[in-house]
């Protein structure tokens, strides 16, 4: 069970560290959260994850990975997820 919910608390501490401006450590977050929704197939928090990289990317002002927008839009997609902007405090 914890392994299905350690994306889920890679994405929260994350979302976290990148609203306190600590954006190496929610890079570091994410790409350990990605690592193990890849492992066990877990598109929909692959989706997230990726959508996350590249919010927080962007909020240090650099241009995200055209890799992980295309790769977030389609794993979402796929599973017919519909999403809106949201503006979170600190990466807006």
């Amino acid at each position: 069970m914890i392994e299905v919910v350690g994306p889920v608390l890679a994405r929260l501490r994350a979302t976290g560290l990148a609203a306190l401006g600590r954006f190496d450590e929610a890079l570091d977050q994410i790409d350990s959260g990605l690592t193990q929704a890849r492992q066990q197939g877990l598109l929909y928090d692959q989706g997230l994850l990726l959508e996350l990289r590249c919010d927080t990317v962007r909020a240090r002002g650099a241009t995200p990975d055209p890799d992980d927008v295309a790769e977030a839009e389609q794993l979402l997609d796929r599973l017919g997820v519909r999403r809106e902007p949201i503006a979170l405090a600190g990466l807006s």
